[in-house]
């Protein structure tokens, strides 16, 4: 299941992959509502776009990105040609585009305005990208590689720029980016872990949580 947050209201999305629904509700877990619950098949990707009041998710089982208004209303699609399999979605509040990943024969990362125009592939040659995340302050996309088991970014300012990678050891799966500093879940040692920007040679994780399993989102 993937996951966001808003935090003008503070509420959290979340989507349910074996239902074939997008819910949110409060931190507290009150006034749970499904805001999309038809046309569903495997929403892995979701982001909330805090600022503009919409809603984003990418679907691997219907190959569409689709857009909503936070409560499901005014429902459309995005993005669906010569798309394969798209799994992980961030928005680029910054720059106004959505990106996303795709885990097809060919895995790719790409971009688009937030109506689904101007499409442009932003990284090649890359395994199957999770935990796509935005650094805004620096204009960075960071990943994780699930085929290399990496952790790497990329400039947003120039598409097809030079990939560089910060972490190759155990497992990252799932990432997100606080005040200049990446959380990270690892699958093969079941933590929960911090990495403080910019990494330099010496850098390490610092383990957060322990004994946690296959965290997604």
């Amino acid at each position: 299941s993937a996951l966001d947050y808003d935090r003008l209201d503070g509420r959290i999305y979340w989507s349910d992959m074996e239902l074939k629904t997008i819910s949110r509700a409060f931190l507290n877990g009150s006034a749970l509502e499904v805001v999309v619950e038809f046309g569903l098949d495997y929403p892995r990707g979701l982001a909330v776009d805090w600022m503009a009041g919409n809603l984003y998710w990418a679907d691997a089982g219907t190959g569409r990105v689709e857009v909503a208004r936070l409560d499901g209303s005014s429902r459309r699609v995005l993005v669906w040609r010569e798309l394969d399999s798209p799994e992980c979605l961030v928005v680029d509040t910054k720059g106004e585009k959505i990106v996303w990943s795709s885990w097809g024969q060919e895995p790719v990362i790409e971009r688009a305005t937030l109506d689904g125009s101007m499409r442009e592939v932003l990284v090649q040659g890359v395994g199957r990208s999770t935990g796509l995340t935005i650094d805004i302050n620096r204009s960075n996309l960071y990943w994780t590689d699930q085929d290399r088991l990496t952790i790497s970014f990329t400039s947003l300012l120039t598409p097809l720029s030079t990939v560089t990678t910060i972490l190759s050891t155990g497992h990252p799966y799932a990432l997100t980016l606080y005040s200049s500093t990446l959380y990270l879940t690892d699958w093969k040692d079941h933590t929960v872990s911090r990495l403080t920007l910019p990494v330099t040679e010496s850098s390490i994780p610092t383990v957060l949580q322990t004994d946690i399993d296959y965290v997604m989102d």
